[in-house]
């Protein structure tokens, strides 16, 4: 039985796969008395586990208890190689139904087993770390944890696969066509690579394509390339809805809606987009002048700030552009709060209409500003408030009269459906 004994030594030193070659050797020979084959089963077993082979390690240990039925070691070894074929189970069966805590409990589980037999996990266990953290959209974290995988797996296809996604849904398309044609180039039939490689390409091309029309001030067309674009970015959770490539998209969609003066379609693009990136300064770029087109200065001058705050963050160049737009917008912020609200101009309305003509201008703005569909919620409000004044005979007559300047005349009451001035009211 020197291939048992050889075989041992070699697992000693973790030389699993040379323990494995002797441990064969060993099983196919008589059995000897100074090894116990129950024990190069078991032996046989750890070795096949550490070199990522579940499925064997397990039948490995079925043969050691198939040689001594009460095994200690054999059925605490079976019980751990069961437990973690459940947990594998559980994480694979939580991804597909998108449940993300269940998902990381399993696979936390998984590497608790392994770390426990002093193992090392196999790089698809710790691929499912990345895609965690995708799915969690912590990109930073996901960056971190993929080069570092690397580090160790300088020649996984998977993890060069799962690295040239992430760097797709961050954004950086150039890094990630390069990544994917690295792993083309040692494995040139690998179709998932082929099939990553042509998305990567159509979105960088669509990207391009749309700056270039927005540029040149053809925004239909530009919105057109980055709707196709979309479209292939996706909005899966397991792919973080598109991480921040789709933010990238969704704001520059944005900007272009804003350019057609597509108010509610464009501010439905910019909190997309910074659902998925709370620090896009394009999009607060975007929301700060469709405020501003609504005469919500104060809004306005919110994102402003948060223009100039992630801008510097990102080393844009138009600073001084945005300070200057910042500038202006506070100063007429500041002319407006010293005005009294125009209510009629809020509702579209003129300052003799009637009491349904008030009614139906308030639905007609309170269905096209709601923030479910769209509409700015500062916006909504001041729709209602100037609703509640108007729609109220007594509050309607004291704030036309504070808005003439003078004490409200209440001789003669409203009707239901006009609204009457006297000879000498001056508006």
């Amino acid at each position: 039985m020197c291939y048992a004994r050889r075989g041992l030594a070699h697992a000693s030193l973790k030389n699993h796969a040379a323990a494995i070659s002797d441990f064969q050797h060993a099983s196919s020979m008589p059995a000897h008395e100074d090894v116990s084959m129950v024990e190069v089963y078991i032996c046989m077993a750890r070795c096949r586990f550490h070199l990522g082979s579940r499925s064997s390690a397990l039948l490995a240990v079925r043969a050691a208890l198939e040689l001594q039925r009460d095994n200690l070691q054999a059925k605490a070894l079976r019980k751990c190689l069961l437990m973690l074929e459940g947990h594998i189970d559980d994480y694979h069966g939580a991804r597909k139904r998108n449940h993300w805590r269940t998902a990381r409990a399993a696979y936390e589980s998984c590497l608790d087993i392994y770390e426990a037999q002093d193992c090392p996990s196999p790089v698809e266990i710790r691929c499912w770390g990345i895609e965690l953290r995708v799915a969690e959209s912590d990109w930073e974290g996901a960056l971190r944890a993929i080069d570092l995988l690397l580090q160790r797996e300088t020649k996984s296809t998977e993890a060069m696969i799962i690295r040239a996604l992430v760097l797709f849904w961050t954004g950086k398309l150039p890094q990630a066509l390069e990544q994917i044609i690295t792993v083309l180039k040692t494995d040139p039939d690998n179709e998932t690579a082929k099939t990553i490689r042509s998305r990567i390409k159509t979105v960088a091309r669509l990207k391009e394509e749309g700056d270039t029309l927005y540029k040149d001030g053809e925004w239909k067309d530009a919105i057109a390339r980055w709707d196709t674009a979309l479209e292939v970015v996706y909005e899966n959770e397991n792919e973080g809805r598109g991480g921040l490539l789709r933010s990238i998209l969704l704001s520059s969609r944005a900007a272009a809606k804003l350019q057609l003066k597509e108010f509610e379609k464009s501010l439905k693009d910019v909190e997309d987009a910074l659902k998925l990136n709370s620090t896009l300064w394009s999009a607060f770029l975007t929301r700060a002048r469709i405020h501003a087109a609504f005469e919500l200065y104060d809004l306005a001058c919110e994102d402003f700030r948060a223009v100039l705050q992630h801008a510097a963050a990102s080393n844009v160049k138009d600073l001084d552009e945005f300070r200057a737009e910042l500038e202006k917008t506070e100063t007429i912020a500041a002319r407006e709060r010293k005005k009294e609200k125009d209510y009629y101009t809020i509702l579209g309305i003129s300052r003799g209409c009637t009491l349904s003509e008030i009614r139906k201008a308030y639905l007609v703005q309170s269905r096209k500003h709601h923030p479910d569909k769209g509409g700015i919620a500062e916006k909504f409000k001041l729709i209602g408030e100037a609703y509640s004044v108007l729609s109220d005979e007594n509050f309607r007559r004291d704030y036309d009269a504070k808005r003439s300047g003078r004490t409200a005349q209440r001789q003669k009451p409203y009707s239901d459906d006009s609204y009457s001035y006297s000879d000498d009211d001056d508006y």
